[in-house]
């Protein structure tokens, strides 16, 4: 199995990671999503592309001008193959998603990934794949972490979700393996959307797995329907 040599526009802020890519044989170039000169020596002598992306929140379409741009200079530089990272939660068919109001940050960052989705079929790339993953596991692990601040101040978390309601789970080594099967063998894979699910647990399941990494009990608790309306 012949081993791919990988290129990467280092964004700003990401210190760390870089180093660990570097240490890897990544090479890198430093630049950010709306830097052109950087895109473009990233793209240079590259064959596949793997696109991720994540949203900007103070202004949505920010990622479609990117995933745009990037795609428009991975064809001048000869990109023959893409697999695009979108999501689990509906980016094929955002409209399924009847019970938020479409003013809601959720649907309108769907939106944009299906804009994105389309944009990758219709490039005219040899081939391309769309991989779309559930939640991440690592997502509940510090430092991402972070984002649930209940976790580490009051070791709880407090969700939205019905104790009954399962999540896709799946973890980044495993969305790794499917982007660069996909990558190695684009024919088999061309024209495929993939949903990436590795288990489907409840809130309260999760917490039990967490306890269990963690060294340290931690619980789901829910919004009552009074408290979310």
């Amino acid at each position: 199995m012949s081993l791919l040599t990988v290129y990467v526009v280092a964004v700003t802020g990401i210190q760390g990671l870089v180093v660990s890519l570097t240490n890897i044989g990544v090479i890198l170039n430093s630049g950010d999503w709306n830097d052109q000169d950087a895109l473009a020596a990233g793209l240079g002598g590259c064959h596949k592309l793997f696109l991720v992306l994540a949203p900007n929140y103070t202004d949505l379409d920010d990622e479609r001008v990117w995933a745009q741009n990037i795609l428009s200079l991975a064809k001048q530089k000869g990109v023959s193959d893409v697999v695009y990272y979108s999501s689990s939660i509906s980016a094929d068919a955002p409209e399924k998603r009847t019970l938020l109001s479409p003013k809601h940050l959720l649907p309108k960052s769907l939106f944009v990934k299906n804009i994105i989705e389309a944009l990758v079929k219709r490039a005219g790339f040899k081939h391309w794949t769309i991989l779309r993953p559930g939640c991440i596991m690592t997502n509940v692990l510090a430092p991402k972490a972070l984002f649930y601040r209940d976790l580490f101040e009051k070791n709880t978390w407090l969700t939205a979700l019905t104790p009954e309601t399962k999540l896709n789970l799946i973890g980044p080594e495993d969305i790794a393996r499917f982007a660069v099967t996909a990558l190695r063998d684009p024919a088999k894979f061309h024209g495929h959307g993939i949903d990436l699910v590795g288990e489907r647990l409840t809130a309260v399941k999760m917490m039990e797995a967490l306890s269990k990494v963690v060294g340290r009990e931690i619980t789901a608790s829910f919004y009552t329907e009074e408290q979310i309306t």
